[in-house]
């Protein structure tokens, strides 16, 4: 597990990455996501000082509280105009926060902390991202050709005027809703 002190701006890299200095104030694991290229030394992409740059941004925007002796997330779900934007916030995160999907990497639920409106949240959200996820395992098919599917057929459809009503009709008839889009999206493009 790599770990950085939350006081400091990059990683200790003489120790592999991890920051033993007395100086380090307090600890927290990193998201196990690791962008590092296949085949790759680890170490070498992890120590290198400019991998950590986007990451110590995002982790600084968060608010931090410790639960129980872990250290975990502050995070609410971020106002979102467009359906695409759910499967951004998703994917890579919104307004510098780090990605729900990484939040669910590291911490699962407990960075939800069993608040109803986060979960529920979710729960809608979710559905959305598994849509784009079962899209993009079609045949010829990536994921922006699904979010480009998305945008002409839903977005600009009047009866999805805000993503939240889409979320909605997704979670509908057990499903039924979700196999629909799916038979619109046989005659896409």
């Amino acid at each position: 597990m790599v770990t950085m002190s939350i006081n400091s701006e990059l990683p200790d890299t003489s120790t592999h990455c991890r920051d033993t200095s007395p100086s380090a104030l307090l600890l927290f694991p990193l998201p196990v996501m690791d962008p590092s290229p296949p085949g790759a030394d680890r170490c070498a992409c992890h120590c290198n000082p400019n991998f950590w740059d986007w990451r110590v941004e995002r982790l600084q925007k968060h608010g931090w509280e410790l639960v129980c002796g872990e250290l975990l997330p502050i995070y609410a779900f971020q106002p979102v105009t467009r359906i695409t934007e759910i499967w951004d916030e998703h994917a890579a995160g919104l307004n510098g926060y780090l990605a729900v999907r990484d939040l669910d990497e590291r911490w699962q639920a407990r960075w939800r902390r069993n608040v109803n409106t986060l979960r529920t949240e979710n729960c809608q959200r979710k559905k959305v991202a598994a849509l784009v996820k079962t899209l993009t395992r079609k045949p010829n098919w990536s994921v922006n050709l699904a979010l480009q599917f998305l945008r002409d057929k839903y977005e600009t459809h009047p009866d999805f005027k805000k993503p939240r009503t889409f979320c909605d009709y997704l979670q509908k008839g057990g499903g039924s809703s979700m196999k629909d889009v799916l038979i619109v999206a046989q005659n896409y493009p």
